[in-house]
């Protein structure tokens, strides 16, 4: 897909790097937050249960990406392999998800980075949306599920 030229170099940005936003706010909450090792705890398992949850499906279903199937090239290089689900989608909404427990408006905000960077994933043709649903609902679920289980 090309747009114009500033568009294009804006899409590839947010696609590639806009995710570190959540990285740095993730780190610097975990690094101030008034229980933190509750925030740890709920972190290290959501992160650990998304990704195995994410592995799993990934082994299940195979989507190719989007210019592996229509052969128009994408905004930027990635390898040609399984889309499904988004690695970028499901880091930045599992950090929400994450965040969004102790602190529903910083995780409001971090829920639209990941909405942003996952929408441009699309744009730039390296995703289907398929990739990035699928990656918030596993997001989602794994923090309810580890949630849940850490409360009893």
């Amino acid at each position: 897909m090309r747009y114009s030229f500033y568009m294009d170099q804006a899409i590839v940005f947010i696609a590639k790097y806009f995710h570190i936003i959540s990285v740095v706010v993730f780190l610097y909450y975990g690094y101030t937050a008034k229980n933190r090792r509750d925030f740890i705890r709920l972190a290290l398992f959501t992160g650990a249960f998304a990704l195995a949850l994410g592995l799993v499906v990934s082994a299940l279903y195979y989507n190719p990406r989007p210019f592996m199937v229509t052969g128009e090239p994408s905004l930027f290089t990635v390898r040609a392999r399984n889309g499904f689900p988004s690695g970028h989608a499901l880091l930045t909404s599992s950090i929400a998800a994450t965040i969004t427990v102790f602190s529903p408006l910083t995780g409001g905000f971090l829920w639209l980075i990941a909405l942003l960077v996952s929408t441009t994933r699309v744009l730039a043709g390296v995703h289907h949306a398929l990739d990035v649903v699928a990656s918030f609902a596993i997001a989602a679920v794994s923090a309810v599920i580890v949630r849940t289980s850490l409360r009893r």
